[in-house]
């Protein structure tokens, strides 16, 4: 009997509420009896609700409480009093913070392997957040986290260090990583596939993402009120709000259609309905929404990387525009006019992205873990 213990980046509601419950997402090739996923917060989400994420294996979910400054070692020890009890063979913290540093420490402690899986490079999102702080606090910001070692600690202590896409993998290695495999976020190219035929007569925009600063759709806005389209806004946030007020400003209600959460299991059928993909991101990298666009068949409009020259996976075969609603306008009104180039991108995409579908990064992820356990 193997056992998974898994510490993710946030309490499981959270992936319930907005949708993003994936099959044996942290069971690949159902080689886990059992997972155990300790989860950071007072009370999470029930079991059953969640469990397509485990495929066949059982799932435990055990609320340990969210850390704070006085409290981060006794919720530590709580974890590591936990795991003793499980004896699990593999343990995965997400993030090079606190998850990943508990993932790490107790690895080190029960002598376990431990996989920390790695989706941003946490320098720039910190930098980021704490873009609109004066110079002194961001300064001392950046400083205390670099001090309190915990990223240094989880990295270099991560028996694999997996990374959603390239761009953190500089992180990584910054940090002292020894072993460094690239596991993009997986898509189901058997469900997000291009419809048989058009169901709809209007043009239709697309952007999905969470409404936080660096992925808000403000320019996509924009743009839809300088072309003749309909857009679709998939996702919720701490900004969704002021989007919606920012559409009624605009004079573009009408036009816009806001759906806070779609389920993992309906969102294929999002992406069939719509013409053109748009999205907005200052972090570098691949997100899953455009691999899901891609898979879908869809052309992809996003705006110049901050900290790349093309964007990463998809490259050349984007529309990369200035993150303005003029240049995601011109982009628009350029592809409604050329449906065949639509065809032809999207056609790309679809190919491009069956390279790295959910099958083929399935079993790359249960090759890994059953070379660690043995």
């Amino acid at each position: 009997m193997k056992r998974l213990v898994v510490i993710p980046g946030d309490p499981l509601y959270k992936y319930f509420d907005k949708g993003e419950i994936k099959l044996r997402y942290w069971n690949p090739h159902n080689m886990f009896s059992e997972v155990h996923i300790i989860s950071l917060c007072s009370s999470d989400i029930e079991p059953e609700k969640v469990k397509d994420f485990v495929g066949d294996a059982r799932l435990f979910i055990h609320s340990i409480g969210r850390p704070n400054p006085t409290n981060f070692l006794s919720i530590r020890k709580k974890a590591l009093a936990l795991c003793v009890d499980i004896k699990p063979d593999l343990i995965k913290g997400h993030g090079a913070l606190i998850m990943g540093y508990y993932a790490s420490y107790i690895g080190k402690k029960l002598a376990v392997p431990c996989v920390v899986s790695l989706h941003a490079d946490h320098s720039i999102w910190r930098g980021l957040r704490a873009a609109g702080w004066p110079t002194l606090m961001r300064s001392i910001y950046q400083l205390a986290y670099r001090m309190s070692y915990m990223e240094h600690y989880c990295l270099r202590q991560a028996t694999v260090v997996t990374c959603a896409y390239n761009f953190p993998t500089r992180h990584a290695r910054w940090a002292g990583s020894r072993n460094i495999e690239i596991i993009y976020n997986r898509v189901d190219t058997n469900r997000f596939k291009p419809p048989r035929e058009k169901t709809h007569n209007s043009f239709r925009v697309l952007t999905v993402g969470n409404h936080i600063p660096g992925k808000e759709p403000s320019a996509i806005l924009k743009a839809v009120s300088l072309v003749e389209c309909e857009l679709t806004v998939v996702g919720q946030g701490p900004l969704s709000e002021s989007l919606r007020l920012q559409s009624l400003k605009l004079g573009i209600t009408h036009k816009v259609t806001f759906l806070p959460s779609v389920p993992n299991s309906e969102l294929h059928s999002i992406y069939q309905q719509h013409d053109v993909f748009c999205i907005s991101i200052r972090y570098p990298g691949v997100c899953i929404p455009v691999l899901e666009a891609m898979s879908s068949g869809l052309p992809v409009i996003v705006n110049q990387p901050l900290w790349e020259k093309t964007p990463e996976f998809i490259g050349t075969d984007a529309v990369v525009v200035e993150n303005t609603g003029k240049g995601y306008g011109t982009a628009i009104e350029r592809l409604y006019r050329k449906p065949e180039l639509r065809k032809k991108i999207g056609a790309a995409n679809r190919q491009k992205v069956m390279q790295v579908d959910s099958t083929k990064m399935e079993e790359k992820e249960a090759m890994l873990f059953k070379k660690l356990i043995g």
